[in-house]
């Protein structure tokens, strides 16, 4: 019809972009940004906007094998102290504990000075040791730290004896990265064998 205006269709349209409306507890709320960044992904429908997608995070480089043994030897310190003040126990020789994180705050890569192995105190929820002990022991694992490349973990054996770890502790708490300091390794493989066997026995006498 002539001097009509002209109609464009809506799907031909320029469409305005909009942010999606989600309601917060919804599971979809999780993949939509609240505050749209310049580096955000439309959602497109054709030539409609359907809302944006937020950036996905930065991938986290994997930890190597031995943070993780760290990490693990740290909770399994966490559990012996607390099933020690939990039996009324005494938390063992402060000496011992001064030298066990010292070395553990050196592995971490972390400086080792009073503050940090107090730092560690507090989270394994050990009582605090004496500052003169642990600047005594702190020397010389801080001047390896900053030599190495590597600092080497404590190995089980050594953490066990300076704790004073018993089997009976190692056996209640489920600790595999230390070592009882009452029972070597080879001792305690040949009693688990010895066990084992016992009880084949004592399972065949049954079926017979």
């Amino acid at each position: 019809m002539t001097g009509s205006r002209s109609r464009v269709p809506w799907w031909r349209r320029e469409s305005v972009p909009f942010a999606a409306v989600v309601d917060e507890k919804d599971p979809r709320a999780k993949n939509v940004a609240k505050v749209v960044p310049t580096t955000a992904k439309k959602r497109m429908l054709g030539a409609v906007v359907l809302g944006y997608t937020k950036e996905p995070g930065r991938l986290r480089k994997p930890l190597s094998w031995s943070t993780v043994t760290v990490m693990q030897r740290k909770n399994e310190l966490a559990r012996l102290v607390q099933y020690r003040l939990h039996n009324g126990l005494d938390a063992g020789p402060p000496i011992g504990w001064a030298a066990v994180l010292a070395n553990l705050s050196a592995t971490l890569g972390d400086e080792v000075t009073v503050d940090s192995v107090a730092d560690l105190c507090r989270r394994i929820g050990l009582p605090e040791i004496d500052a003169a002990i642990v600047a005594g022991l702190a020397r010389d694992p801080e001047k390896a730290r900053r030599v190495w490349t590597k600092y080497e973990l404590l190995d089980a054996a050594s953490t066990g004896a300076l704790i004073e770890m018993t089997s009976v502790e190692r056996e209640e708490l489920e600790i595999k990265r230390i070592d009882a300091w009452d029972e070597t390794a080879d001792d305690r493989r040949r009693r688990l064998t010895r066990e084992r066997k016992r009880k084949c026995i004592a399972k065949k006498r049954q079926q017979s």
